[in-house]
């Protein structure tokens, strides 16, 4: 036994949306051995988006969805009848629209954490063989002042690079708080923690901002300490402010 065309209509409004079509959506139903009719509409395009109510034969009402509101699927939500059913098919469509439109977003995170874990594992491996010891007070104040000559000459490329005044606010308000961190950290980290933050966070500038950082040229190679630019491999320095890509224009 499957629904009858009244209800399999209301449904067909329900996924009509100014995002989809009822096209877009595969409406099934059917009723199993104990007599529970099961409804399941499936988005064609990802049919591991679905929304399913379950009818059973005693009049209880139950619903599963995927997307849900918080977690990636809901189930066992409890309704009493057919237009709270029409109701939750509608806040579905809603909320796999809203689902649709994080993925680009949320796999191009994705996608940056998993280049970020890719270049740290290199900068980790490459400093494993090194000796490690913390700046000494000396060395500290003259790193300090090593990043504050990158911050000043960073800024200065972001303003000639950046005309949109909004989007130069929001990038040096991210590069200060950044900055700053790394000064507070010079104290506090060994030196190859140090480097470690610091290849992090200029591999993030590098995305952000690729001409600007490979403007810097040599300045990344400054600030390593003295006592590790013999010692640092090549590819160490060569990961320091860049952005994973080739730098051919």
């Amino acid at each position: 036994m499957s629904i009858n065309n009244t209800f399999r209509k209301q449904i067909e409004d329900c996924l009509v949306t100014p995002f989809f079509d009822s096209e877009d959506f595969d409406i099934k139903s059917h009723t199993d051995a104990k007599n529970t009719l099961v409804v399941t509409v499936v988005f064609r395009t990802v049919d591991a988006f679905n929304i399913q109510i379950v009818k059973y034969k005693d009049g209880t009402i139950n619903l599963s969805r995927r997307p849900g509101e918080i977690t990636a699927t809901e189930s066992g939500i409890s309704l009493t009848g057919n237009m709270e059913i029409l109701s939750e098919i509608k806040k579905w469509t809603r909320l796999l629209e809203d689902e649709l439109k994080a993925l680009p977003e949320i796999k191009a995170i994705e996608r940056h954490k998993q280049e970020v874990n890719e270049r740290m594992d290199e900068v980790n491996k490459a400093l494993s063989s090194i000796q490690d010891s913390s700046f000494t007070k000396e060395e500290a104040e003259q790193l300090i002042k090593k990043v504050e000559r990158l911050e000043d000459e960073f800024i200065r490329k972001l303003e000639e690079q950046i005309s949109d005044q909004a989007k130069l606010r929001t990038e040096l308000d991210k590069f200060n708080k950044e900055i700053t961190f790394l000064k507070s950290q010079v104290e506090v980290l060994s030196k190859s923690n140090w480097i470690k933050t610091f290849a992090l966070k200029s591999f993030n500038w590098g995305k952000r901002n690729p001409k600007a950082v490979r403007a810097l040229g040599g300045m990344a190679y400054d600030l390593l300490p003295q006592s590790f630019r013999d010692s640092v491999p090549q590819e160490v320095i060569d990961m320091v402010g860049s952005d994973g890509e080739s730098t051919t224009e």
